[in-house]
């Protein structure tokens, strides 16, 4: 008998969300993917670093690089196939994370209408989060994690000790590990309360899977502090706003809202989890991450609370598959091909050739981490790169005022002679540099500019 399934709609979701991501991966890489390779190649070729001699804000304070292992793969990666074969990494790592956080409402019992209601719900989120950096190797792991945790509330047993090497794992790729080990100290301490007799056992659980969010060659604490407490004035740290991102906002409110006036019909685990992944998904913009994937592997049960069971007629699983399967290979091939032009028009080889001659550099986000890998002997030359956390508040509003267009404060800084500029995304500098003298335009184009100090003449 062929095997069928209702959950054909989900399936394709997620195929289309992948080969969306794989068609425009070249949006994807951006400051952040060439961090990753930057310090990917650092840790191979001297070690795992212990002391911030990359940028010249910063420089010598201690900094460690708590995602080591996720830098060293992609930098592999990147090694032997270049961007295109980063694409394959990404695109999958995010479409098995979405699958296995789908996967646990399927096995929580959902029906298949409300899974793929909880899927469409999680891609209203995840376009944002699908950018070449480290958390894309937290997707998978997540998923995994919340799977574990849903079946074993269901059906209790020793599978959830799996979570532990999981954590230890995740902990080297990516800082969200502490949310993996808290998902499974939640589970372990109500199975705790509701079961004596494996009161022992599921306490012994909770604290082995804390210690294993410190398996690290580095001591993390001071690591989350500091990402904690000064991670700089972005974007993405602060709370979501109705108006800047209203999707989040409202499906937020919608998830709490939806478990207190339901909160008798749902398992107590489930219950606790969304409402503590959807309060960090509404803490902060970055944590939108955690909120998509509580609607897909937990949002089909409170849908049913709410409004009630309903499936799709049952399909033959393995044509979806197969069409799935050929969509995604087809956003691959797609995205391969422009990949070099695009990421050409970005990231020009024509200015990362510039002399930059003397003094300090001081490059956007986008091009700060780009500029060192290309010109390893920049050096301690580049003013500041993507980590917010080794340069102080202060000099990061002074760079955000900067960025607008302030341009005296480029005096305060150490001996800035350069600026490499992200044209799309600066708000002022670009105007403000065009109309000051001080400054002669060496490179342009509508992405990216380079400029240098113009040298006064004595008479």
């Amino acid at each position: 008998m062929r095997a069928k399934t209702g959950h054909t709609f989900t399936i394709v979701a997620v195929a289309l969300f992948a080969t969306k991501a794989a068609a425009r991966f070249h949006t994807s890489v951006g400051g952040d993917a060439f961090f990753c390779l930057l310090f990917g190649r650092d840790v191979l070729e001297r070690g795992l670093p212990h002391v911030n001699d990359m940028t010249t804000l910063g420089y010598g304070g201690w900094w460690i690089d708590a995602q080591w292992l996720a830098h060293l793969i992609f930098y592999g990666v990147y090694r032997v196939g270049g961007f295109p074969l980063c694409l394959v990494l990404v695109t999958t790592l995010e479409a098995l994370g979405l699958a296995a956080a789908s996967w646990a409402a399927v096995r929580a019992g959902a029906s298949s209408v409300r899974v793929f209601m909880g899927t469409l719900a999680a891609l209203t989120l995840l376009p944002s989060f699908t950018v070449m950096r480290a958390q894309a190797f937290a997707w998978p792991l997540l998923g995994l994690v919340l799977w574990l945790v849903v079946d074993d509330d269901r059906r209790p047993s020793r599978r959830l000790w799996w979570a532990v090497p999981l954590i230890a794992l995740w902990t080297n790729l990516h800082g969200s590990a502490l949310v993996g080990a808290g998902v499974v100290g939640l589970a372990a301490l109500r199975t705790a309360i509701a079961r004596p007799a494996q009161r022992l056992e599921r306490l012994a659980l909770g604290a082995v899977a804390g210690a294993a969010s410190l398996a690290s060659p580095y001591w993390l604490p001071p690591y989350w502090w500091k990402m904690t407490t000064d991670a700089g004035p972005f974007v993405e740290w602060e709370a979501p706003t109705l108006l800047d991102d209203p999707q989040h906002v409202l499906l937020g409110a919608l998830v709490l809202g939806g478990v207190a006036w339901r909160l008798r019909k749902l398992r107590t685990l489930d219950a606790l989890l969304l409402v503590v992944l959807a309060l960090l998904g509404l803490r902060a913009v970055r944590y939108g991450l955690l909120l998509a994937f509580a609607l897909a592997a937990l949002g089909p049960g409170l849908l049913e609370a709410v409004i009630g069971p309903r499936s799709f007629a049952p399909r033959r699983v393995a044509p979806v598959v197969a069409f799935a399967g050929a969509l995604f290979l087809g956003g691959v091939a797609f995205g391969a091909a422009v990949l070099d032009e695009r990421l050409a028009e970005k990231f020009p080889p024509e200015v990362a050739r510039l002399p930059f001659e003397g003094g300090n550099v001081l490059a956007t986000e986008t091009y700060g981490d780009w500029l060192l890998f290309e010109r390893p002997e920049l050096r301690g030359r580049v003013l500041v790169d993507v980590r917010s956390e080794v340069a102080s508040y202060d000099d990061w509003v002074r760079l955000v005022r900067i960025d607008r267009g302030e341009l005296d404060l480029i005096d305060d800084l150490p001996d800035v002679r350069h600026l490499l500029i992200d044209e799309a995304r600066t708000r002022g500098l670009p105007d403000a540099l065009a109309g000051d003298g001080r400054w002669a335009r060496l490179f342009g184009n509508a992405r990216v500019s380079a400029w240098t100090r113009r040298v006064r003449r004595r008479r």
